[in-house]
């Protein structure tokens, strides 16, 4: 809802997708078909928790046109806005995906604006809500992934200065920027994305609705997914 200004009231969040041909590729021992699913599943399950917090007014998608409308169709979220990402051969095509969202909320109306991986299986509606209440007014907030080095959610409350720098090291170059660390008070499933095998096994103890779903069909279609050695290996990344 606007507020007096006309500005809309709540957060705007930016969640950027691949194409699914391109997405999970460092996830291993998955066929083509697998990774795709398994993308849309994490982007499914994300945009849901995302659109069922309060705090949310609107979700903004960006991706290839096909992948958006593939989105929002299979729960026809109300509150998503899709925004196909800008043809071009950027160098840095997912910071360019997140500025392309974030003008799109901003021209929408929306002040306050949140980026959000799609492939954070442990994102939850209360950990997402004490994060966003935490946010002041005079700088952005980041949560550092599990490894400490990556970042997996950038937001201010004045959406012009939230300015993507995802990728190597990019925590610290957020920092370095002025946004503030929120890591050590946030729920500790903001930190857990799916970029490995390990992770993905992980992710199991985590897994919203579509996520499930693909385990099982992986599970009745094939031999056991995940080995004991695995297992211990996804322990691994749990946080910290």
């Amino acid at each position: 809802m606007p507020d007096g200004s006309g500005l809309m009231t709540g957060w705007a969040v930016v969640i950027p997708v691949k194409r699914w041909a391109k997405a999970k590729s460092r996830v291993g021992g998955l066929r083509s078909a697998d990774r795709r699913e398994l993308a849309a599943a994490l982007a499914h399950d994300v945009i849901l928790t995302v659109c069922a917090t309060a705090e949310v007014a609107r979700c903004v998608v960006v991706g290839p046109d096909e992948v958006v409308r593939e989105l929002r169709h299979r729960a026809g979220y109300g509150a998503v806005l899709g925004v196909e990402e800008e043809q071009g051969t950027s160098a840095d095509p997912l910071n360019s995906a997140l500025r392309h969202g974030r003008d799109a909320a901003l021209s929408a109306g929306h002040r306050q604006i949140a980026m959000i991986m799609a492939d954070m299986p442990a994102l939850n509606v209360s950990g997402l809500t004490a994060f966003l209440q935490q946010i002041p007014t005079t700088c952005a907030a980041v949560v550092r992934d599990r490894n400490r080095t990556g970042t997996t959610i950038l937001a201010g409350r004045n959406g012009e200065a939230v300015r993507p720098a995802f990728g190597p090291d990019s925590a610290n170059r957020h920092i370095a920027c002025g946004a503030l660390d929120l890591t050590s008070s946030c729920d500790p499933g903001l930190r857990i994305d799916v970029d490995t095998w390990a992770d993905l096994v992980a992710a199991q103890r985590f897994a919203g609705p579509a996520l499930r779903r693909w385990f099982d069909d992986r599970r009745r279609r094939t031999a056991p997914l995940l080995l004991p050695d695995m297992l211990d290996a996804g322990r691994a990344v749990e946080p910290s």
